[in-house]
């Protein structure tokens, strides 16, 4: 029998945040073109507007340069009372 083999052929790359609530069983995903704390910030303002009655968000992220990195004032998060602005 002969080896057959193939070529992984790249067609481009995405990425995906995923926001986890492990306690009420719920996952949100944002899928983005790319990694960059515009996309971030973006994806925050998705967290604070499906939880806009909470009091507070707690956030576990790992050490990416998107999470560390300070975001530019038009980042921000438009409603500084937002649970995650504090």
């Amino acid at each position: 029998m002969a080896r057959q083999d193939y070529e992984y052929v790249r067609r481009g790359t995405a990425n995906i945040f995923c926001i986890v609530e492990p306690k009420a069983g719920r996952h949100l995903t944002y899928a983005t073109p790319n990694r960059t704390a515009k996309q971030f910030a973006r994806a925050l303002r998705r967290i604070a507007q499906r939880y806009r009655s909470a009091r507070t968000i707690h956030l576990v992220m790992d050490n990416l340069n998107t999470h560390r990195d300070r975001p530019e004032p038009e980042l921000r998060l438009a409603d500084p009372s937002s649970a995650l602005s504090r």
